[in-house]
């Protein structure tokens, strides 16, 4: 499982992968993508209960 920390409070699971060994370079790839696009775009990934 790729994850990463965005602030101080919230852990964001990039996605799950099946390996042996290392981690792929482009497993890793993805999961910095999908990091930078939650950074820039906060919100629009936030989920706020009622």
């Amino acid at each position: 499982m790729l994850y990463f920390f965005a602030g101080r409070d919230v852990v964001v699971v990039s996605h799950g992968l099946t390996k042996e060994g290392e981690v792929p370079d482009r497993e890793i790839a993805l999961a910095l993508a999908r990091k930078r696009l939650v950074e820039a775009e906060f919100a629009e990934f936030t989920y706020y209960s009622e």
